[in-house]
């Protein structure tokens, strides 16, 4: 899934969000899917040459990529560190998720890397990298979608949602 905010009044606050999933059925009662989470805030990099062309005022210049097909690729480029620093996506979380059907519950389960900048205050320059997993556990009950129900009495018969 994907989705994306442009900001007219401030297009610098405009973001786009990539969110690829494979999800694998196993014997059409557990679905296990993983997916990871991207977001990339620098989109004006992408029309910048656009705008300046046809525009009266001028932009920043934003340096990068300025091809976004060409930037997310850069982005999984695990073989060069300087291609994955420089590119506008930003990873925001990994997930695994479990669902197991069990006829009338759903069994959902769900493991959540994000990871987070810790900045140290007593030296102000030392950071790292904070990769706190959740784990998240739920029961749900599928409701009924109708009920078929004949009552028969001395008077006739009744029938409820026939």
């Amino acid at each position: 899934s994907t989705s994306m905010i442009w900001d007219m009044i401030r297009p610098t606050n405009s973001s786009f969000t990539f969110t690829p999933t494979a999800t694998f059925k196993i014997n059409d009662f557990v679905d296990l899917s993983f997916s990871s989470t991207s977001s990339n805030k620098v989109l004006l990099r992408y029309v910048q040459q656009f705008v300046s062309d046809y525009s009266w005022y001028s932009l920043p210049d934003i340096s990068g990529e300025e091809n976004i097909f060409i930037d997310l690729f850069d982005s999984f480029a695990f073989w060069d560190t300087s291609l994955r620093e420089n590119s506008g996506f930003k990873l925001d979380s990994l997930t695994v998720s479990l669902d197991h059907d069990l006829h009338d519950w759903t069994l959902k389960s769900s493991f959540k890397v994000a990871p987070r900048i810790i900045t140290d205050v007593a030296d102000g320059e030392a950071y790292y990298y904070d990769f706190s997993p959740y784990f998240t556990i739920s029961v749900a009950w599928n409701p009924m979608s109708s009920l078929d129900t004949v009552i028969q009495d001395e008077y006739g018969e009744f029938s409820l949602n026939p």
